[in-house]
């Protein structure tokens, strides 16, 4: 609250855009409605709400369009190639998500996409729809072999889950909120590896979100936040 009542349009945007980068339309909603009964609020900010609202409904109608265009042309030629433009083959696994079982031609082209050259977010999006499905096998990505039906879906994960609860009481909704995001970014981002995998992964998430949101740092929480902003550059999201 704090640091609304002092750069308030600093903070929304940043909050926003966070949601607005991982196509997080609904999270997106839900920050705007907890800004707008917030105190405080000017002129200003209130042209920013309206932005905003603007901005998340048009970005989820030209997502929702792209999707159902590149699906529309996957039903005409079944699986896509391996070679394929990104947004394709992104609506193809976007479709299988939706699926109640997978043929061996959905199968196939995953484990060929997971094995291929092809963009990191790619095969980690395979991968994870590999996992949802609890594939029976083992396979070798980034150098170590998994046993695909022990994987874990980032957001079911139990120490994924205790955070989002420890988030949620946090009384700095500014803080919950941005944290939060980042929980759900560094989860995907880390995928087919655990949160877990990160020594003191929660004081560091809350140093990486006042470092975001412009909060003063001690060095050591700002060696924290840096450290764990690393590791999220450097691990692309699905």
């Amino acid at each position: 609250m704090a640091l609304f009542s002092y750069n308030p349009k600093g903070l929304i945007k940043a909050d926003i855009e966070l949601s607005l980068a991982e196509a997080d339309f609904i999270n997106a909603r839900e920050k705007l409605e907890i800004y707008e009964n917030f105190p405080y609020v000017n002129q200003e900010i209130e042209e920013l709400f309206i932005f905003y609202k603007d901005k998340i409904k048009k970005e989820e109608s030209e997502l929702l369009k792209s999707i159902k265009k590149n699906i529309n042309g996957l039903e005409k030629k079944n699986t896509p190639s391996l070679d394929e433009k990104r947004e394709i083959i992104y609506a193809y696994l976007l479709s299988l998500s939706n699926e109640k079982s997978l043929s061996s031609f959905d199968l196939s082209f995953c484990l060929s996409l997971i094995e291929s050259n092809r963009e990191l977010a790619l095969r980690k999006y395979a991968l994870l729809i590999l996992a949802y499905f609890k594939i029976d096998k083992k396979i070798n990505f980034e150098n170590k072999v998994y046993e695909i039906k022990n994987l874990t879906i980032p957001t079911l994960d139990k120490n994924y889950l205790n955070i989002k609860n420890k988030l949620a009481s946090i009384a700095d909704l500014s803080l919950s909120s941005i944290c939060s995001s980042l929980l759900d970014s560094i989860s995907y981002s880390l995928f087919p590896e655990s949160i877990v995998k990160i020594e003191n992964f929660y004081d560091s998430l809350l140093c990486l979100g006042k470092k975001y949101l412009g909060l003063e740092l001690n060095e050591k929480e700002k060696e924290m936040a840096d450290d764990l902003d690393i590791i999220v550059k450097n691990s692309p999201s699905i």
